[in-house]
C-alpha cells in the first residue's frame, strides 16, 4: 500500500528569499525537509503545517 503524500508549507527564514513560502510533497515530514532544504539553499527554513491537495491548489506557491 502506498503512503499518501502530504502537502507541508514552508517558510524561508534568512537571506534574499526571506519570507517565501512554497510547498513540499512528501510522505513522510523528514523526507519534507530534505527537500525544502534542497529548495532554500543552507537558508533557515520552518515548517508552517500540512495542508490538503485543495488548500495547496488555492493558495497557488510553487510545489516540489
Amino acid at each position: 500500500e502506498l503512503n499518501e503524500m502530504d502537502n507541508y508549507l514552508f517558510e524561508i527564514m534568512s537571506g534574499e528569499w526571506e519570507g517565501e513560502e512554497f510547498f513540499v510533497q512528501s510522505t513522510t515530514k523528514n523526507g519534507a525537509f530534505y527537500t525544502a532544504r534542497q529548495v532554500a539553499e543552507g537558508e533557515r527554513i520552518r515548517c508552517l503545517g500540512i495542508y490538503s491537495d485543495e488548500e495547496a491548489e488555492m493558495m497557488g506557491y510553487d510545489t516540489y
